[in-house]
């Protein structure tokens, strides 16, 4: 869905409904499943003379776990709050705190506005949760076992150095 950010951002108008999850190209490339419909719920408004967009978007995604490699099911959630600036300078000129998507055109597309924060709200490693528990109990020792017991000893390099630090602190 394509809008005229520039009028909806004067009028202070909100846009709401569903996108398909298939209009955002990149992010479809990291899912199992693209049929899903993302929950757009968007205001715009002007902000430092610049057309800006806020909101929320939130979509279930199909992703493959990285420790037993089957499908897992996430919930996506992106808080939107960005400028929509006319070129790559404009862009360069916003505060660092800010975000800003470029559009040189009157129309911009809601799938364009909202991609970037959706990808960043993708896990690095997706897991199912009881394959991320079954990663912690990999690293405890067996029942009934010290975690020191055993333990070999550990080379520390900078040790005497804390040491003659902390001796001459104690002297001054």
């Amino acid at each position: 869905m394509d809008v005229d950010y520039r009028r909806l951002a004067r009028d202070r108008e909100q846009v709401a409904g569903t996108v398909p999850l298939e209009r955002l190209g990149r992010l479809c490339e990291q899912l199992i499943s693209t049929d899903q419909q993302i929950v757009v719920a968007l205001d715009f408004s002007m902000r430092r003379h610049r057309p800006s967009v806020a909101g929320e978007v939130s979509v279930d995604v199909l992703l493959t776990c990285q420790r037993c490699m089957e499908p897992v099911s996430l919930h996506l959630t992106a808080v939107i709050d960005t400028l929509i600036v006319e070129s790559e300078d404009a862009l360069a000129s916003l505060d660092p705190e800010e975000d800003g998507v470029v559009c040189e055109e009157k129309r911009i597309s809601i799938a364009e506005i909202i991609e970037d924060d959706l990808m960043i709200d993708l896990p690095i490693s997706p897991r199912h949760d009881t394959c991320a528990e079954a990663d912690i109990e990999n690293f405890r020792p067996p029942n009934g076992q010290d975690e020191n017991e055993d333990a070999p000893d550990v080379h520390r390099p900078f040790a005497a150095l804390g040491a003659m630090k902390a001796e001459l602190q104690e002297k001054n």
